[in-house]
């Protein structure tokens, strides 16, 4: 695996304290009852996976493992912590066209969009020229999916890593771990 030296958005130590001192927490109720956390990888059937999973619920966004370590250790080497990944193209293709529609019509996605893909013609140029641009690399949906997955040392520290191309058996392969249907 090809290591890319891209900033990467992650917890501080004093973010840490500020949030434990404001008594929130990244890690949702619906973790807590299932004793688990799910890792959302952008563009990986993430938003259907936790519909499902965990309905009528709202999602932390998309957090690395690493920032629900920081946010708990001791939660989160006890949980089942689970991730899907993507064939990296078949995702950027999805996040690429994702965006350009103006993502979810948040401020964040469209400002993205009109700083930092505008200036590409099509996908094939943004490829070749943009996905040279870190501030496009590390924006959550572009950026690479295993940064979501390792620590600090690179080391992976989920548990369970499910793939979209196989999504059917290792979805259901999470529900028996959780106890879920």
């Amino acid at each position: 695996m090809i290591k890319l030296d891209i900033p990467v958005k992650q917890y501080s130590f004093f973010e840490r304290v500020k949030r434990k001192l404001k008594a929130k927490t990244i890690i949702r109720p619906y973790f807590d009852e299932h004793q688990c956390i799910f890792v959302h990888v952008p563009k990986v059937a993430g938003t259907s996976m936790k519909n499902t999973l965990f309905p009528n619920t709202s999602g932390p966004g998309h957090k690395s493992a690493m920032a629900y370590y920081l946010d708990n250790p001791d939660k989160f080497e006890r949980y089942f912590v689970f991730a899907f990944v993507r064939n990296p193209y078949d995702r950027l293709v999805s996040a690429y066209n994702y965006l350009m529609q103006g993502g979810k019509g948040g401020e964040a996605d469209l400002i993205f969009r009109d700083s930092y893909m505008t200036d590409y013609a099509d996908f094939s140029d943004f490829v070749k020229h943009g996905l040279t641009r870190v501030e496009i690399v590390s924006y959550w949906h572009l950026m690479p999916q295993y940064l979501y997955l390792i620590n600090y040392e690179g080391k992976i520290i989920v548990d369970y890593i499910g793939y979209f191309e196989n999504i059917d058996a290792d979805f259901s392969k999470v529900a028996h771990k959780l106890g879920m249907n």
